[in-house]
C-alpha cells in the first residue's frame, strides 16, 4: 500500500489514489501472489468481488469522501 499511495510517480496506480485495502491474501512467493492476482483481475472475478466485498453506493460515497478530506490536508 504504500507504494501504490506515496512511491509511485507516475502511472494507474498514481491516478486513482488513495488505495484501500479490502481483501488480504497471503502468500509464500511472489509468483504465487502474482498468480493469484491475475486470476482475480479478470473480469468474472472482478463481478465476484464487487458483489462480494463491495456495496458500490456506500463504498464509492466514503472514497469520495476521504479522498475530499485528504485533498484539504495536503495529502
Amino acid at each position: 500500500m504504500l507504494a501504490h499511495n506515496f512511491l509511485s510517480r507516475k502511472g494507474w496506480t498514481r491516478k486513482f489514489r488513495p488505495w484501500i485495502l479490502i481483501y488480504y491474501e497471503d502468500f509464500k512467493t511472489k509468483s504465487q501472489a502474482m498468480k493469484r492476482e491475475r486470476t482475480l483481475k479478470n473480469g468474472r472475478m472482478r463481478k465476484w468481488i464487487r458483489e462480494n466485498f463491495i456495496n458500490e453506493d456506500r463504498f464509492f460515497d466514503w472514497l469520495a469522501e476521504k479522498r475530499k478530506l485528504n485533498s484539504s490536508s495536503g495529502s
